[in-house]
């Protein structure tokens, strides 16, 4: 029998180291990955499939069949409303819909990527035991999921409530200001903008302080529901039912409404202002719980008060940034007089779907083939291609999603329509980055690349070499063969108007060394426009959930730029990377930067968002050459 003094003396020593242990256990692994690979392409891929095989089926299963696939079989009955193919039970019924579509996807797409990436990935599926064909979809899916989705989201929103047209109701038309921009003081109708137009600045400016707003909101069928009405005034939200909110028929038996808004404090004066408006239709979707009508998209306008003194296009279209929404992906290059040695740094911030899943995947694959330069991409396991990448020449590429109707899935209904079937076309955006790595050593190279290759959707490429150069390019699937060929370039280069919009601004620049894209056009704004049927398709900023989220994390980014111009170092933009208001806390998948003079990289991954995780760094000289410096 123990003592009391002698169990009270084992406790005092074990209490800490239990603890201690406790504190052990709940410490989150390091799931980011490097791996170094040489050889021919099948023989790069088995050894990554013999690495990662455990790991590429986690990523498979917990990504597509336990996150995406239920995702997509959820859009089935919107797709199959309008595509007869998709009704087939027997080939997409009892949950086979998206497994089947993509991978039917898949077989197309293997058709557009070069035969080295096809044996690299039947190296990965020997070295695994996967199947080909799974790898294969494993290697599509993005760009099938983002077309995909495209088309869908569209769908939906068209069955739903839009905006046609607002105004503000007020002596806009008499107070001796060009209001709306457009050139004209004082012309009828000065405050109301018909049709409705997104637009990355401002509506309008210098509006009364006791101006009213007044909404048109259509919905084809069964109509828009009045008691659905939510209008938020910056931080300041009010509902369907709130005295400041009166709603009335206005046409189509109903269906089309009126919608006026008394701000109850009337306006602040001199002020950037913003309004974001909500609605819903009166259908009640029955398919999936909780049933719930159709939403509109949320619709941001903003506009500034007398006594600002702006006009429109000199107030960019931001927003309150209150937390509702997370910023999408993005990225920046800066250079010279930005930065406080002149070196040219690369850095990307990537958000989507983390689902929980990708933080837990992400790989850096430095690659040694037997026939060409070294190179590395920073990707998940069991994918041969990266989010971003650099090859031993300095060159440096990342991209990012630029939602786009402008592309295969669209033309496929075009040629087909309700008999379509979802249709592929392209070299899928990584593989692009993957060509670019093996080739180029200059921007140039790479610009002419992306000009000559036809893309699979709309995609943002910021690229940068050893020489300090640096470019954007915006790239869709140019279905409507236009003169420009779905390819839009700018730089940072003050003096070339090409990368000057309409108005003289820079599109991406602050300064002359310093250039960065989000996941929205800036150059490519009218990508695609034209009647279908019932359907009228609209360029990306009419419809795309990421268009006004992706406006507030550019213009952000910009301010970022812009206050530590001159200044800018690796840590400071690591900083700039890590501030909540420019990473997603939610599907924040990797961080890196790049600095192509010097062949360093520096990763932040493994945890949501992923500059959580700080950043590691990587001598890639080094280990270009062979050595095993980090």
């Amino acid at each position: 029998m123990f003592s009391r003094h002698l169990l009270i003396a084992l406790a005092a020593l074990l209490l800490p180291a239990l603890l201690t242990g406790c504190a052990a256990e709940t410490k989150q692994p390091d799931y980011f990955e490097v791996l170094e690979v040489s050889g021919t392409p099948y023989e790069r891929g088995y050894q990554q499939g013999v690495h990662f095989a455990d790991k590429i089926r986690s990523f498979y299963t917990m990504l597509l069949t336990n996150s995406i696939f239920p995702y997509l079989n959820r859009d089935r009955d919107d797709v199959s409303s309008v595509l007869m193919p998709y009704q087939d039970e027997d080939v997409y019924g009892d949950g086979k819909f998206p497994h089947q579509m993509m991978l039917e996807s898949a077989r197309i797409f293997a058709e557009f990527i070069p035969q080295e990436y096809l044996d690299e990935m039947r190296g990965l599926a020997d070295g695994s035991g996967m199947p080909y064909e799974e790898i294969l979809l494993l290697n599509t899916f993005f760009d099938t999921l983002m077309g995909f989705r495209g088309i869908t989201f569209y769908i939906r929103l068209v069955q739903g409530p839009r905006l046609e047209w607002f105004e503000f109701v007020g002596d806009l038309d008499q107070d001796g200001i060009d209001n709306d921009g457009d050139g004209e003081i004082d012309e009828p109708a000065e405050g109301r903008q018909k049709p409705y137009e997104p637009s990355p600045f401002a509506h309008m400016s210098e509006v009364p302080l006791d101006a009213k707003l007044r909404f048109i909101l259509d919905d084809d069928k069964p109509g828009v529901s009045p008691d659905s009405i939510r209008i938020q005034l910056d931080d300041k939200l009010y509902l369907a039912g709130d005295p400041s909110i009166e709603t009335s028929p206005y046409a189509r038996d109903g269906k089309t409404i009126e919608v006026v808004f008394t701000p109850p404090e009337g306006l602040p004066p001199a002020s950037v202002v913003s309004l974001i408006l909500q609605a819903t239709d009166l259908t009640e979707i029955e398919r999936i719980k909780p049933y719930h009508p159709r939403p509109m998209r949320d619709e941001r306008i903003t506009f500034t008060t007398a006594g600002y003194g702006a006009r429109p296009a000199e107030v960019p279209n931001r927003g309150l940034d209150d937390g509702r929404t997370q910023p999408p992906s993005y990225g920046f290059a800066v250079r010279g007089s930005a930065t406080r040695d002149g070196n040219l740094y690369v850095a990307h911030h990537f958000a989507m779907i983390d689902s929980n899943t990708m933080h837990k995947h992400v790989t850096l694959i430095i690659h040694h083939p037997n026939d060409g330069a070294p190179f590395a991409v920073l990707g998940y396991t069991g994918v041969i291609w990266g989010l971003s990448g650099i090859n031993s020449r300095g060159f440096t590429y990342f991209f990012d999603t630029s939602d786009t109707l402008n592309n295969p899935f669209t033309q496929s209904f075009n040629e087909g329509l309700i008999f379509a079937k979802l249709t592929p076309h392209g070299v899928p955006a990584g593989f692009m980055g993957r060509e670019m790595l093996k080739y180029y050593g200059q921007v140039a190279e790479g610009l002419d690349y992306l000009r000559a290759t036809p893309a699979s959707f709309g995609w943002n490429f910021l690229l940068a070499d050893a020489n300090g150069d640096m470019a954007a390019a915006e790239i869709d699937s140019d279905i409507t063969a236009r003169p420009e060929g779905g390819f839009y370039t700018y730089s940072a280069d003050p003096d070339n108007p090409e990368n000057r919009d309409a108005a003289g601004r820079l599109y991406g620049s602050v300064g002359p060394d310093d250039l960065r894209i989000a996941s929205h056009y800036q150059k490519d704004l009218n990508e695609i426009g034209y009647e279908l049927v019932t359907f009228n398709i609209q360029p990306q900023r009419y419809w795309s959930s990421f268009y006004f989220r992706s406006l507030r994390a550019f213009y952000n980014a910009g301010d970022a730029l812009a206050a530590e111009y001159g200044q800018l170092d690796r840590q400071r933009i690591m900083n700039i990377l890590g501030r909540k208001a420019l990473a997603d806390q939610r599907d924040s998948m990797v961080a890196a930067v790049f600095e192509p003079q010097t062949l360093k990289m520096f990763v932040a991954a493994g945890e949501v968002p992923a500059t959580d995780a700080g950043f590691r760094a990587f001598d890639l000289k080094k280990r270009f050459q062979g050595g095993t410096a980090r």
